[in-house]
């Protein structure tokens, strides 16, 4: 009985570690637009919270939130209902 347990007990702390989420990184945010010369404004979605979206500016990341209630719909590029916006939260933060 004691050697079931055990083996019960392993397998659980294996599912429970395999479900845990690796951190990650936001994409990085491009330099210049397709013509190389002009700064670009991009919006990405931040992996690990639907709720915020990264602002680029000539590569400089500024993380922004969404309005309350609402995530970001990297479609559309605006912050939307969640339903609409069909945001999946992949990894979790790097902090």
């Amino acid at each position: 009985m004691a050697t079931l347990y055990c083996a019960v007990l392993i397998f659980s702390f294996v599912l429970t570690g395999a479900q845990q989420e690796e951190p990650c990184e936001a994409e990085k945010c491009p330099q210049y637009g397709p013509t190389e010369v002009e700064p670009v404004l991009t919006l990405l979605p931040v992996p690990w919270n639907c709720s915020q979206y990264v602002a680029c500016d000539r590569g400089i990341q500024m993380f922004r939130p969404c309005p309350l209630g609402l995530h970001f719909n990297a479609v559309l590029m605006v912050c939307d209902y969640p339903d609409h916006a069909n945001c999946v939260e992949r990894c979790t933060s790097p902090t």
